[in-house]
Formats: C-alpha cells, structure tokens, sequence
C-alpha cells in the first residue's frame, strides 16, 4: 500500500513538473514572439552565451544537431554567423573565450559528411577555432523515404541510445536544431533534464532554439510538428508560418 501510494506520488510530481516546464517554455516564447529585433535574433541567445563564457568560471556547452545534406549546409552557415558575431563584437576580448566554451555536435553514426564539416569549420574559423570541440554519435531516427509507421521503432531506438549518450554528458547552456529526425530524441531529452531539474530546483537548465529549415514555406515539418511545444525558441524563414502558428518567429532567412 505504502509502496503503491509512493509510485503514484513520484507519477504526480514528475507530471506537474512536466507541466511547468511546458508552461514556462510557452510563456517565454509568448514573450519572445512580440519583440521586434528579428534580424538579429541570434544575438539575443549567443551573445548571452558568450557573454556567460566570458564572466562565468564554469565551463559553458553549445550543443548542436547536424541532419545530413541541408540541414547541414544550414547550421553550419547559422554557426558561422555566430562566428561573425563573436569577431565583431570589439568590446570582448575572444582571448578569454579560450578553454572556456565547448561545442557539442550531435551527429547521426553513419554521417561522416557532417563530422567533417564542423571539423573544417573549427579549423578555419577564426572564432570558433577558440572554441574546443567533440562529437557524439547516435543511430538515426527516421531515415529519407522511410515509412512513418517504421519510423516509429527506429526513433524508439534511437531515444534509447541517446539517453544512455546524453543523460549522464555535461548539461549543455544552449542547444540548437534545426529540423533533421536526429533533433527528435535530443530535443525530449534535454526537455526531461529539465523537468528533472525542476524537482530538484536547479537553476542549470538547456535553453533549446528550433530553426526551421528555408524549405518550409507554409506548413512546418514532421520534426516541427513534434517538437513545436517542447522548445523554447521556434524559428521560422517564411512570415506566412507566423498565421497558422502563433508562437513562432519570423526571423528571415538565415541563409
């Protein structure tokens, strides 16, 4: 009986904090959706990172999702602006950015092209280079062509390995995504974190941003669709999407 009336307090607990969670993501993106400084909207959460690495002794983690193909292409042009944004900032010395921030890319196991590319961008980026960096490898959630009913067992299985992956890493300061089914299981992830912190009253929580990707122009995709109320930030390129979602922004083309 004591036993039984423990679990279903332990149940009640981890919902409420569940729905706290989600309702503090969506009075934060109700907030966030009526500011006007579109264009600059990754200064709004970079240099808040940045400025983080430069006046906190603890060590802070950038983790991002790289898809395949253009979803790649598209991050990797967000992180160089993110770069741009570091270099041309004067009042900073990126000096003292060295040794002091961490980028996290979450990449599917069989996409060498993507590794390649953010180690590429760490080698000629002349702010990211301060920046040091490692990949963690997880099984793919839904692969192209694959039917949805299927894709069900692999996102399963993927949810799996990246918790025993992720659960027990570093929690990152910001983690950002923009669309590929690899984002799915690291995105609910970093969302349980979060309810977990709750209980324990932590103030060290993931802020997740959602960009979604340019080819969406009216409707939002399958990643979209799941992850719309579960981060904190949605980004769209498109301003029609703004009509048929209240709680995205409209940023422009991050291209």
């Amino acid at each position: 009986m004591m036993i039984g009336l423990l679990v279903l307090l332990s149940a009640f607990l981890l919902v409420w904090s569940a729905y706290k969670e989600q309702a503090r993501i969506t009075t934060y993106r109700r907030n966030m959706s009526k500011s006007a400084n579109w264009t600059c909207w990754y200064k709004q959460d970079f240099e808040r990172f940045i400025q983080s690495c430069a006046v906190n002794k603890r060590r802070r983690s950038l983790m991002v999702v790289l898809g395949s193909g253009g979803h790649t292409a598209e991050m990797i042009q967000i992180l160089r602006a993110f770069g741009q944004t570091m270099l041309s900032n004067e009042d900073k010395s990126l000096c003292s950015l060295e040794n002091t921030c961490q980028v996290v890319y979450i990449v599917a196991s069989s996409d060498n092209h993507s590794i390649a590319k953010a180690r590429c961008l760490h080698d000629r980026d002349g702010a990211l280079s301060l920046f040091s960096y490692q990949t963690l490898c997880i099984p793919r959630s839904r692969y192209v062509g694959q039917s949805y009913f299927s894709s069900l067992f692999t996102t399963i299985y993927s949810f799996m390995v990246s918790c025993w992956k992720l659960l027990w890493c570093d929690t990152p300061d910001v983690l950002i995504c923009n669309g590929p089914g690899t984002c799915v299981p690291v995105v609910f992830i970093m969302f349980i974190r979060n309810v977990f912190y709750n209980l324990a009253r932590r103030k060290s929580r993931t802020r997740t941003v959602f960009i979604e990707s340019v080819a969406r122009v009216r409707s939002l995709s399958l990643s979209g669709r799941i992850l719309y109320p579960f981060v904190h930030r949605f980004l769209v390129q498109w301003p029609d999407m703004m009509e048929k979602y209240p709680l995205v922004e409209y940023v422009g083309r991050c291209l």
